[in-house]
């Protein structure tokens, strides 16, 4: 068992909060970010986590923002005497897109994250990797729903380390997300990746 708590705070100051190309207004903006991870370990390479991080704001001129950001998250990882691994958690985020000018409102959302996966040693110069992920997104506001969406992932990879200071990496990456369309053309998207090179490993 270990608890790790930290604690940050931070002044801000930014000379256009609105991102806006003409008639940039400025604010102070005090931070609290409280951050806490509790890990139970099974075993010295069989860990369970539990986390939460909270972004607290104080806006000194305008008060159309989201003043408190949420993020939870509950992960297990296991890596096995030959060095492979396996993992799998969840976290939820409660959270908003700002507004972007003094007369607009920032949009609240929930947004919940599933993954799974794991490393596999083939051999003493091959490593094997394979992720999936599946991401929500949900606006509270039923004016702001055609933001929300569903992404299914899958991400493979190998990794051969003839060269162990810069090992080859080959992958691929699939998604399929499903965008909310209450009105108009269908918006959603399939992407299919592969990527190729060398990785530097000090």
């Amino acid at each position: 068992f270990r608890l790790r708590p930290k604690l940050s705070t931070a002044g801000i100051y930014s000379d256009n909060v609105f991102r806006t190309e003409s008639d940039e207004k400025e604010e102070f903006i005090a931070e609290i970010a409280p951050d806490v991870a509790i890990d139970f370990a099974f075993a010295p390479r069989n860990i369970l986590t539990l986390s939460y991080e909270g972004d607290f704001r104080i806006y000194k001129n305008y008060d159309n923002f989201r003043k408190d950001h949420h993020l939870g998250s509950l992960s297990w990882n296991w890596t096995l005497p030959r060095g492979s691994n396996v993992g799998l958690g969840t976290n939820v985020q409660a959270s908003a897109i700002q507004p972007f000018s003094e007369d607009s409102r920032a949009k609240d959302f929930v947004r919940w994250q599933a993954f799974a996966g794991g490393g596999l040693k083939l051999q003493k110069l091959t490593e094997l990797g394979l992720r999936y992920d599946h991401i929500s997104r949900r606006f509270d506001n039923s004016r702001d729903d055609q933001g929300d969406f569903d992404r299914n992932s899958v991400s493979l990879d190998m990794l051969y380390r003839r060269l162990p200071r810069l090992p080859l990496l080959l992958g691929y990456y699939f998604a399929a997300q499903d965008n909310n369309d209450p009105s108009g053309p269908s918006t959603d998207s399939i992407t299919h990746r592969v990527f190729g090179g060398a990785r530097w490993d000090p």
